[in-house]
């Protein structure tokens, strides 16, 4: 918030401008999705990019996710939550782009 408090109201005005229903209705699509079983035939790069201190989507389960798809990469980010990319944007983009330009 005191980093970047421009990009913060943005994503607090997204979050306070969801309505419930469109909260429920998307709590609903994903609380019983299951994915696990279908990841092993994924046949496209994957990156998956976690906040060290995420408690909504833990490094556990990310760490997890990228190790059951073929050639999956998981890189965890330092003092970052839910926005890794948002909070440091800066090591984000070097991850990102280091992965991307692996994939030429």
């Amino acid at each position: 918030k005191a980093r970047n408090p421009g990009r913060y109201k943005q994503i607090r005005d997204t979050i306070i401008g969801t309505t419930p229903a469109g909260y429920l209705g998307c709590v609903a699509a994903i609380r019983n999705f299951d994915f696990i079983a279908r990841l092993p035939s994924v046949k496209l790069p994957v990156l998956v990019v976690c906040g060290a201190d995420d408690a909504g989507t833990p490094p556990d389960a990310n760490r997890r996710i990228a190790s059951l798809v073929p050639g999956g990469r998981y890189e965890e980010m330092a003092n970052a939550r839910h926005f890794p990319n948002v909070e440091h944007p800066d090591t984000f983009n070097r991850i990102m782009m280091g992965w991307l330009n692996a994939q030429r």
